[in-house]
């Protein structure tokens, strides 16, 4: 029978730490259907010799830092089996937060993990990150999606094996999404808000249509991380989707919050960027809203890797870390 949940990497994982830089089968079945051609049980060490290294997850390059491993695992929805990453620690001493992260149109959960520097999160932190894979590389964030791929229960989904599965604290669990997996964040925060204990969202704005069938004020914190020069998702707002400000004011009012200020970050990096921070406050459940403003950015993540060149994406801001900005923004919330 095959195990899921994250109990399979513990004692695997130590004994590929032991070996240094190594692939370790888990017992795999081959090839599953759906969940792009890789086997099944796979996880992979981090370096003990290094303080990070490319490792090969599904045939896919990850940067794993020492100390981490990851593993992919399956999960079946809709009638589909759909993978997802996990990367922890090699060793947990008990339950921990789990920040889901949803790649970009066309990317991957390795190339999102790598954008983002997960594993260095995962090695500072004692974070676990897991990575859905989207069908076809695309989460279906709108309504009108002809695929008919269930997005919203396959996420609901993922959360019911996350809230059953060891080393994981249930009450602490987050989604954060960038560009096409961003817009998904803001669909499945209006359809299934009580899910997850806080969300976050870079380079994506809300479309009217969601916006309009959120069926009632989701009281749950929200993150925007936008770029005023983002070729690809219009901060002033395109047919179809609406501006920065229109997102952020509406889980503001839907809120009620009463109170704000804001800050202009330190511009330690001098990358053609600054930030302006926006902490909107006295909000439903004492909840805080927040709105990075990225002057000059593009569609990139904040703090990330490569993802592009300046001239096809703009510019991604280097004074901060958009991973480590979640994550401690986060863990001030339970369910």
């Amino acid at each position: 029978m095959r195990q899921h949940g994250f109990q399979r990497f513990l004692l695997p994982g130590l004994l590929c730490a032991s070996m240094g830089l190594a692939a370790c089968g888990g017992g795999g079945d081959g090839s599953v259907p759906g969940a792009g051609g890789g086997s099944g049980n796979t996880y992979v060490s981090g370096p003990t010799d290094a303080d990070s290294a490319t490792v090969s997850l599904q045939g896919r390059n990850l940067t794993l830092a020492r100390g981490t491993e990851a593993g992919l695992e399956y999960l079946s929805h809709g009638g589909l089996t759909r993978s997802y990453v996990v990367i922890r620690p090699q060793s947990l001493s008990s339950a921990q937060p789990v920040m889901v992260l949803l790649h970009g149109n066309s990317g991957t959960p390795q190339g999102m993990a790598n954008i983002a520097r997960i594993s260095e999160l995962v090695a500072a932190r004692q974070a676990v990150v897991v990575l859905p894979e989207a069908v076809d590389a695309r989460w279906s964030e709108d309504p009108a999606d002809s695929r008919g791929i269930d997005d919203v229960g396959f996420i609901s989904a993922l959360v019911q094996r996350l809230r059953a599965t060891p080393n994981v604290n249930g009450q602490k669990l987050y989604l954060a999404g960038f560009s096409n997996g961003g817009a998904m964040v803001q669909r499945y925060a209006c359809a299934s808000p009580a899910s997850f204990a806080a969300f976050g969202v870079v380079a994506a704005v809300l479309r009217p249509g969601i916006a309009a069938a959120c069926a009632s004020s989701p009281a749950r914190p929200i993150a925007y991380m936008l770029g005023t020069l983002d070729p690809v998702v219009a901060f002033d707002g395109i047919s179809g989707f609406s501006s920065a400000a229109t997102s952020v004011a509406h889980w503001v009012d839907a809120q009620g919050c009463t109170g704000e200020s804001s800050e202009a970050l330190p511009n330690a990096a001098l990358d053609g960027t600054t930030t302006d921070l926006t902490h909107y406050t006295g909000c439903a459940q004492g909840n805080e809203l927040r709105f990075y403003k990225i002057n000059g950015g593009g569609h990139a993540w904040p703090g990330g890797t490569f993802q592009g060149l300046s001239s096809s994406i703009g510019l991604t801001a280097q004074d901060y870390s958009a991973t480590e900005a979640f994550w401690d923004y986060f863990g001030a919330y339970r369910n």
